[in-house]
């Protein structure tokens, strides 16, 4: 979860800096982006497992991590996914 977080944040710090540039530029109707960031999960990400307490937590909580800064990140046309 550290690691995923402070990735994130020296990465977003920079992209944020970045001017926006369009999405497809020949559909300038797509709009503008500073580019995304993926974050990897796994099949606990969404799950449970016996016997995999710490794993399975980390793992939710990376997930809430990437939807919050999807949320945060919108305005500064920045994409995060899982």
């Amino acid at each position: 979860m550290n690691g995923t977080f402070f990735v994130l944040q020296a990465s977003l710090g920079i992209m944020r800096s970045q001017e926006p540039r369009p999405n497809l530029p020949d559909s300038p109707s797509r709009g503008n982006t500073r580019g995304a960031v993926v974050a990897l999960g796994s099949a606990l990400s969404i799950g449970a497992a016996p016997y995999f307490v710490q794993y399975t937590t980390s793992k939710h909580a990376v997930i809430g991590l990437v939807r919050t800064a999807g949320k945060d990140l919108g305005n500064y046309h920045i994409q995060t996914d899982l």
